[in-house]
């Protein structure tokens, strides 16, 4: 019986590395740049529909593999039990709600943001709506921050709903403008070629390093000017992806990790300076703490265009740092999609 709600939806959106600018997207950074590109490590949601006297919910979340109902939801895993309430689903049905990531969970990826991205565009299909990507990009900052409470800046989300290689403006926190910027083949197979990310083995939490950040920020002259160097890393680096510039592009992530450094020295781990120092060992030609950093979370190195080098260099990380997950991936041209089957 069609009953005008699809039986099947499925929609997916990708994660995001390298995001030179990351913590001028914030709202006492108020104003700022970010360069991000998306790699084709996905979240995937999968809603399934089926006629019931009442609404029921329930999440099948894969990466924690928990089957929960929308209460147990609220308790473990809020974020997916507020996006139902900023998009209903219609009433009068069973919904099963299948979360799976391609990436671990608490690799500083933008993967929460991926997730919300993807299941609101999933949730606005079961009513029959398309939502653009800015509108998706809005709405899952809003769970995050009006909803939940948290720190969140805006380009995880942004990564999620445009996907590709983006240049974000935030003009006034949290409007944004955001410039697609074409990538040519060749810049493309480098990239795939000499990105490797590398995740510490343990997933990234907001820590006190992070609340001692905001605070100095938000108290000190000198932590808002030390926020510059990132903005200028940020349009550096937008720049060098306009001219498909790997090299020119993997430099500022090292202006941009050493940045990091002046806002905390903890923002770049233990762990993340051994594995740069390998990188500089092997001739890299930049790296970059993913998101806020801290303890946790994954560091993106862009390897030598030399092949021996670049398996040397990741040989020697894996050895010295046995906790260490190399995660192949790839440039990622395409934002969030989504899919029906009505049958």
């Amino acid at each position: 019986m069609n009953t005008g709600i699809p039986q099947a939806i499925s929609a997916y959106a990708p994660v995001r590395v390298c995001d030179v600018g990351g913590w001028t997207d914030t709202w006492f950074a108020r104003t700022g740049y970010v360069t991000s590109i998306a790699i084709n490590r996905l979240v995937h949601v999968t809603i399934r529909t089926e006629p019931s006297v009442d609404t029921q919910i329930v999440f099948d979340v894969r990466n924690y593999q928990q089957i929960l109902s929308l209460d147990e939801a609220r308790l473990s895993h809020p974020l997916l039990a507020v996006a139902t309430d900023e998009i209903p689903l219609p009433k009068g049905h069973a919904y099963t709600i299948t979360i799976d990531a391609d990436m671990p969970p608490g690799s500083s990826t933008g993967t929460s943001a991926a997730v919300s991205v993807a299941l609101l565009a999933a949730l606005s299909a079961c009513n029959n709506t398309v939502r653009s990507a800015n509108e998706l990009a809005l709405r899952a900052h809003r769970l995050e921050t009006f909803h939940l409470g948290q720190q969140s800046g805006v380009q995880d989300q942004i990564g999620a709903a445009y996907g590709g290689a983006n240049f974000i403006t935030i003009t006034d926190y949290p409007s944004t403008t955001v410039e697609h910027i074409h990538l040519n083949h060749a810049f493309i197979a480098a990239f795939n070629q000499q990105h490797t990310l590398f995740y510490y083995g343990t997933p990234h939490r907001s820590s006190d390093i992070h609340e001692q950040v905001i605070a100095r920020i938000t108290r000190e002259q000198s932590s808002v000017l030390a926020l510059e160097p990132m903005r200028i890393a940020a349009t550096n680096a937008a720049d060098a992806l306009r001219h498909n510039d790997l090299r020119a592009f993997a430099t500022q992530h090292i202006h941009n990790t050493e940045a990091q450094s002046q806002l905390h020295p903890e923002l770049v781990s233990h762990t993340a300076k051994h594995i740069i120092e390998i990188a500089k060992q092997h001739d890299a030609w930049g790296w970059k703490v993913n998101g806020a950093g801290g303890d946790g979370g994954s560091i993106s190195v862009i390897a030598s265009d030399n092949p021996t080098k670049r398996l040397m260099m990741q040989m020697q990380i894996v050895n010295e740092l046995p906790h260490i997950v190399r995660i192949d991936s790839g440039f990622c041209p395409h934002g969030v999609q989504v899919t029906i089957d009505t049958n």
